[in-house]
């Protein structure tokens, strides 16, 4: 048996799905000398348990996946992908298939891993302590489709001998006892009393039951929870509240996840285990020996925000995750697919208080209709701010409408990091200072970028920055019509950096001067010998129709000429429009 100092435990949760048809990941923290607070990575898991020392967790496809202690393969569940909800006890593991069977696996001396026969069970839930040095005890409950309640595996305490009837409706297991809810709304306990934790407070007016150690909780109708039972370190004194929608109890500490998506916790907290992260997209918890998981609603399409591994956005929900998620502004994020923003309410990501400092790769993709409407705002942009550190390239943005204060621009309000091959289309509005099409101000690093955006300001206004301030502008280009009271500039409006090999339409900008780059004629813009001669790159980067088109990145396909990433009709007609001209 295994050598460990003495400490009572736990349990089973049966976690209840509250979104159980969307993708999650996990989050896990306390003790973890085992690996049992490090789940495995992903966003396809839809239900997660807590033993003493292991953790298991239920996926999207139907199979369970398992880490942690392992000494008697409890965390080593069977193979296949028709299981549809999980226990984890002392030693040992229980889930519950689709066709209603349960199995299970792990410590099994009392029998507690070898379940009934049948497929009418609906729940399950398991028990188990930590003795003196070794496991010992564990019991096992189940749950039946009419309403009734099986017990198996350790007894002494008559913890797996269930009170008779037919009108349960959920079923928890602790130490050396259990409780049950009555379709009433009234709670039932047996097992192990001498703490109380077996005496469940009167009403009918519960909705949700945990089991712990030593001690009991127990969700009410108002949202509310009450506990009792061993009471030592505060895990039978829940916080005050009626926002709460799901609890859990481990050996001797308790958590709640409150309808706003976060989690509180309160009792042992040696470990860390009743100290959950910050955040509010959690979807449900699960508490325990020593440890605690709880199910992540996924923010993002697919990945981690690692370098390897990045967020894959490709929904409106997404981006409005993205947005919304300022903790996530220094991972790595990756567009998978055209998004179009139109109508929604939008803010930027990144600002001077906390900017973005992560890297978000267009992927050739494009963003459209970006609409943020701030004038009494700063840093406005898709991004507001990007500090050192951060990236955006390979991004398309189309048809944005940006209106702020100081420092706005069609991607960025203000920028300290590495901008490159971005292109951006639109309309750009500033109440006041630095306003540009592709960005308001830049202290960073933008290369192989351009705008083709009306942009309107008073003063420090630019077809592409309305200022550099010790940055670097590299062979960009813009020819949007740009207007303004003070430095005015068809590329900059105020250059205290490095401009160079960067051109603007001095036609179709309406403005014949710059505090930086080199202006052009439209003719001009269209002809390769204008970018060749600064050094442009047209095999990797860049492409262009002579005499006919302004240069396009080459992300955008060849004969793309209208630049939405299709060739169609479209692109004929501008090519036959050009031809019939003679241009």
């Amino acid at each position: 048996m295994k050598k460990l100092a003495f400490i009572p435990i736990i349990l089973c949760i049966l976690v209840f799905l509250i979104q159980p048809a969307l993708a999650n990941s996990i989050k896990g923290w306390g003790w973890n000398y085992y690996g049992q607070a490090t789940p495995p990575a992903g966003n396809n898991f839809t239900a997660v348990a807590a033993g003493y020392e292991h953790s298991l967790a239920l996926k999207s496809d139907g199979s369970i996946v398992g880490w942690g202690w392992n000494g008697y393969g409890q965390a080593t569940p069977p193979a296949g992908n028709n299981f549809i909800a999980v226990a984890a006890g002392g030693g040992h593991s229980l889930a519950l298939k689709s066709d209603g069977s349960i199995v299970g696996w792990g410590w099994n001396y009392y029998g507690q891993a070898t379940p009934p026969a049948g497929n009418n069970f609906i729940a399950v839930a398991a028990g188990g302590e930590l003795n003196g040095t070794s496991i010992g005890g564990g019991h096992s409950l189940a749950l039946k489709s009419d309403g009734s309640i099986v017990g198996w595996g350790y007894n002494y305490d008559g913890e797996a001998t269930p009170p008779a009837g037919n009108n349960f409706i959920a079923i928890a297991a602790g130490w050396q006892h259990s409780l049950a809810l009555k379709s009433d709304g009234s709670i039932v306990g047996w097992g192990w009393n001498y703490y109380g934790q077996a005496t469940p407070p009167a009403g009918n007016n519960f909705i949700a039951v945990a089991a712990g150690g030593r001690h009991s909780l127990a969700l009410k109708s108002d949202g509310s929870i009450v506990g009792w039972g061993w009471n030592y370190c505060g895990e039978a004194t829940p916080p005050a509240g009626n926002n709460f929608i799901a609890i859990a109890a481990g050996a001797f500490h308790s958590l709640a996840l409150k309808s706003d998506g976060s989690i509180v916790g309160w009792g042992w907290n040696y470990y860390g285990e009743a100290t959950p992260p910050a955040g509010n997209n959690f979807i449900a918890v699960a508490a325990g020996g020593r440890h605690s998981l709880a199910l992540q609603l996924a923010k993002y399409s697919d990945g981690t925000g690692a370098p390897t591994n990045p967020y894959k956005i490709s929904t409106v929900s997404d981006w409005n995750d993205l947005m919304n998620t300022s903790s996530d502004w220094d991972k790595h994020f990756i567009l998978i697919a055209d998004i179009n923003l139109q109508g929604i309410a939008l803010k930027p990501v990144g600002s001077s208080d906390i900017p973005f400092i992560g890297v978000f790769v267009g992927n050739s993709h494009i963003i459209r209709n970006a609409y943020i409407n701030s004038p009494a705002d700063d840093d406005i942009g898709l991004f507001g701010y990007v500090d050192t550190g951060g990236q955006i390239r390979n991004l398309g943005v189309k048809d944005v409408n940006m209106t702020g204060r100081y420092d706005v621009g069609g991607i960025i309000g203000s920028n300290g990091g590495d901008i490159t091959t971005c292109y951006v289309t639109g309309a750009v509005v500033s109440r006041d200072w630095f306003v540009g099409g592709l960005l308001g101000l830049n202290y960073g690093n933008v290369n192989a970028c351009y705008a083709a955006v009306v942009v309107t300001g008073e003063s420090f206004v630019g077809g592409l920055a309305g200022g550099n301030d010790e940055g670097s502008i590299s062979a960009c280009y813009a020819t949007g019509t740009v207007s303004g009271r003070d430095f005015v500039g068809g590329l900059v409006g105020y250059n205290g950096g490095s401009v160079s090999g960067s051109f603007w339409d001095t036609e179709s900008s309406g403005q014949p001067t710059s505090a930086g780059g080199t202006g052009k004629t439209t003719a001009e813009m269209k002809m390769l010998s204008t970018f060749t001669s600064a050094g442009w790159d047209f095999a990797e980067i860049w492409g262009i129709g002579e005499n006919q088109t302004y240069p396009y990145l080459r992300t955008e396909p060849a004969g793309d000429l209208n630049h939405d990433k299709k060739v169609d009709f479209e692109d004929f007609a501008i090519f036959a429009s050009h031809w019939l001209s003679g241009e």
